[in-house]
């Protein structure tokens, strides 16, 4: 008889668990036609504000096809030195779905941020650092991550997981790894959401 409650119980926790997983997984999938805060699940959650003092969450991404953080400091030559080409993207892909977050940590730099802003032309926001970003630092910058409209960080590529750009890209590549992003289509919700193998 015990043997058999054992046996039992075992049946329930292990179904407990495929359960809890399915849900998990169905959150992954969540439909991206749907209304912010309806049914959306980013994988970044965040909170902070842009120079003028706007706030800046993780509902932006909603708003976007593909958002790319640009994580940056002003003391930094190649961060510094991309912000034009940066500002060239924005404007040529923003009709297109396309959004950037210049992302930066020193605060205390404010007035200096403001300086390489006018000097870049900057017109996509930049905003202080979050903790929520923290699994996303190289420990170099400048480092970019890409999230699409479900808020899901993007990997560079299908055949590699690493989610991380590291490093100052040329206005050519930015361009072309933001075009393929831009030409992926979104598969159908309830399929699977796996990259699409056009990520070369």
């Amino acid at each position: 008889m015990k043997k058999k409650l054992i046996a039992v119980m075992a049946i329930v926790m292990t179904m407990s668990l495929i359960t809890c997983t399915a849900c998990k997984k169905k959150q992954k999938k969540a439909n991206p036609n749907v209304k912010v805060g309806e049914d959306y699940f980013p994988e970044v959650i965040f909170s902070t504000k842009d120079m003028d003092g706007n706030p800046i969450d993780e509902t932006i991404f909603a708003e976007h096809k593909l958002t790319m953080i640009n994580f940056w400091e002003p003391w930094c030559g190649p961060c510094v030195s991309e912000m034009a080409d940066l500002e060239k993207l924005y404007k040529n892909y923003k009709d297109q779905g396309f959004y950037i977050i210049g992302i930066y940590s020193s605060t205390d730099e404010k007035s200096e941020v403001k300086k390489i802003m006018a000097q870049a032309g900057t017109t996509y926001p930049i905003a202080t650092y979050d903790d929520a970003f923290a699994r996303f630092q190289s420990g170099a910058v400048p480092t970019s991550i890409f999230i699409d409209e479900n808020g899901w960080v993007l990997p560079l590529s299908a055949q590699d997981a690493d989610k991380l750009f590291v490093g100052a890209g040329t206005y050519e590549q930015w361009e072309a790894l933001i075009k393929t992003y831009l030409d992926y289509e979104e598969p159908q919700y309830g399929e699977e959401t796996l990259i699409s193998e056009k990520l070369q």
